[in-house]
C-alpha cells in the first residue's frame, strides 16, 4: 500500500483533492437559507456552523500551504455572506500550494482529502444533495486515515468520533464516513 498519509505532492492525490474541493464548494453554494439550522451527521454542527468550519479550515490550510501564518482561528471562524467565494479563494491558493515547485509542503493531502470528503458528505446529507464524492477518492482518504488517525484523537470530547461499523456492501465513501464515526445510513431527523 502507498504511504499516502506522506505523499504530500502525488499528482494523483492533488489531482483527487482539487475535484474533492471543487465538489464541496458546489454542495456549500447549494445550501439554501432555510436549511441553515438542520441538523447534521457531525452532531457538533449545525449546517451554518458545519460551513463556517469548513471554510474556516480551507482559510487555514490555505495559509500553511502558501508559507504564512494563518489569519484566522478555524474554530472561530463565521463565513460571510457568500462561503461558496470565500472557499473557493482559499482552495485555489491549497491547490496552488501543493503543485508549487520547490521543498514540498509538510502537510499531507490525505490529511485535507479525508476532511473535506467527511465534512462534505455531512454537508449533503444534511441538505438532501447528492454525494459528489468517487470511491477513488475516498479510497486514498481512508488509506490516509488509516495511516495517520490514532485511537487517542477518537472518541466523546475528541477530534474524530469512533468508528462505527460499516454495513457489508458500502461503497468506499460510506466506509469512510463509517471509519470517521458517522452512521452511513444517516437521514435528517425533525428538529
Amino acid at each position: 500500500m502507498p504511504d499516502v498519509a506522506n505523499a504530500v505532492t502525488d499528482p494523483a492525490a492533488v489531482t483527487d483533492l482539487e475535484s474533492v474541493l471543487a465538489d464541496t464548494e458546489t454542495l456549500i453554494g447549494g445550501v439554501l437559507p432555510d436549511q441553515r439550522h438542520l441538523r447534521t451527521p457531525c452532531a457538533d454542527f449545525d449546517v451554518a456552523q458545519l460551513v463556517d468550519h469548513m471554510v474556516g479550515w480551507a482559510g487555514s490550510f490555505a495559509a500553511r500551504l502558501s508559507g504564512r501564518e494563518p489569519d484566522l482561528d478555524p474554530n472561530t471562524f463565521h463565513a460571510g455572506g457568500d462561503p461558496g467565494e470565500q472557499f473557493h479563494g482559499f482552495c485555489a491558493d491549497i491547490v496552488a500550494g501543493y503543485r508549487r515547485p520547490g521543498e514540498a509542503p509538510s502537510l499531507p493531502v490525505g490529511i485535507l482529502l479525508m476532511d473535506f470528503l467527511g465534512h462534505g458528505w455531512d454537508l449533503a446529507k444534511a441538505t438532501g444533495q447528492p454525494v459528489p464524492y468517487t470511491d477513488r477518492q475516498a479510497n486514498t482518504a481512508l488509506a490516509a486515515g488509516r495511516q495517520m488517525l490514532k485511537p487517542e484523537y477518537r472518541g466523546p470530547g475528541k477530534a474524530f468520533g469512533l468508528e462505527v461499523p460499516a454495513p457489508q456492501g458500502s461503497t468506499t465513501v460510506q466506509q469512510l464516513v463509517a471509519f470517521l464515526g458517522r452512521d452511513p445510513a444517516w437521514t435528517p431527523q425533525p428538529a
